[in-house]
């Protein structure tokens, strides 16, 4: 029973008894993952994949809002720190059991960004559900296959709103 009982690095061990054996570059941080969703509670937690930029500061803090509003956790990677380097997005993918990727706006020379692309698609490869929201601007433009899925678009805030709070609804 002790060989059970102990702690093996590189696994992160959901409160259901579930096991997730973490890549090499996690494979260190199990007990900060682990101490994570003791703080956050795991089914409540959403991770908002979105660009950080300081123009769209308001509708990061806005969608924040709503999450909370309606009784989840809003998990943004430059605000939650698992593992302090270029691997904590894909850590705090494993503490969500769902995600929010918003391709916002087209910026110059960039028409969607490549980190939220690469947060979505390690959100995808666990299976998590994830809402996709698209700006009605970037229509023109076609992703790699991690957009295939279905996806929400929107043109105002409001309308982004309501789109979040009623996937948030369907979660129940």
């Amino acid at each position: 029973m002790e060989i059970y009982n102990q702690r093996q690095t590189g696994i992160f061990r959901l409160y259901n008894g579930k096991q997730i054996k973490l890549g090499n570059s996690l494979s260190g941080h199990s007990d900060e993952l682990n101490d994570f969703i003791k703080k956050n509670d795991y089914e409540k937690n959403i991770f908002l994949m979105i660009k950080y930029r300081d123009d769209n500061e308001l509708l990061r803090s806005s969608i924040e809002t709503w999450i909370r509003v309606k009784g989840y956790n809003c998990i943004i990677a430059n605000q939650n720190n698992i593992t302090h380097d270029v691997y904590n997005p894909i850590a705090l993918s494993y503490v969500c059991k769902y995600g929010i990727a918003v391709f916002d706006e087209a910026e110059e020379n960039s028409a969607y960004s490549p980190n939220v692309s690469y947060e979505l698609g390690s959100m995808q490869s666990q299976f998590k559900k994830c809402l996709i929201i698209k700006h009605r601007g970037l229509r023109q433009y076609n992703f790699f296959d991690i957009l295939k899925d279905d996806g929400k678009e929107y043109n105002a805030q409001t309308e982004l709103k309501s789109i979040i709070q009623e996937w948030i609804d369907g979660l129940n």
